[in-house]
């Protein structure tokens, strides 16, 4: 038992290391170089419980965008929501993005909302909103977050916990 978790590790680092070089490859060889960088620093902020209300009253009028790991996502995530990860957001996954609609980006922090910001509005994208507070501020509020099932809840827990034990 002790060599199969042993072994579970050592694949679950390979595949780790294997999609965070895939994915900055990804990202920088879907990150056009041509496109200049927006000269407005400013990023427009909305409070989550103001957010969420317009939302689930008015759902046509926004699109909400995941950028977090897969990981994450397999743990919780806010209902009706698009998920294209930081490291994917460029190229052709634009156009999975709505430019009709106000995209409000969710992300564990503020700094990663802000940098999927960025990128979105270098592409064109103008409608663009971050969640105020990102993840902790829609926890605090008491915003609902989806649960996918228990299996895939551990398998993510797992994943973090190797990620954690492999930085220390």
């Amino acid at each position: 038992m002790a060599q199969m978790i042993k072994n579970l590790k050592i694949m679950g680092a390979g595949f780790f290391l294997i999609g965070f070089f895939i994915g900055v490859l990804m990202s920088s060889y879907f990150m056009p170089a041509a496109i200049p960088a927006s000269t407005d620093n400013t990023v427009r902020k909305i409070n989550p419980i103001v957010f969420y209300d317009d939302f689930t009253k008015s759902p046509d009028k926004y699109q909400l965008l995941d950028v977090r790991a897969i990981e994450r996502r397999f743990i919780d995530y806010p209902e009706n929501s698009k998920h294209i990860s930081l490291f994917q957001l460029g190229g052709d996954k634009l156009a999975e993005l709505s430019r009709d609609k106000m995209i409000v980006i969710f992300c564990e922090s503020e700094i990663s909302e802000s940098g999927a910001y960025h990128i979105l509005a270098r592409n064109g994208f103008t409608n663009i909103s971050i969640i105020e507070g990102a993840k902790p501020a829609w926890e605090n509020a008491g915003l609902p977050l989806l649960r996918p099932t228990r299996d895939l809840q551990t398998i993510a827990s797992k994943i973090i916990e190797l990620q954690k034990s492999l930085k220390q």
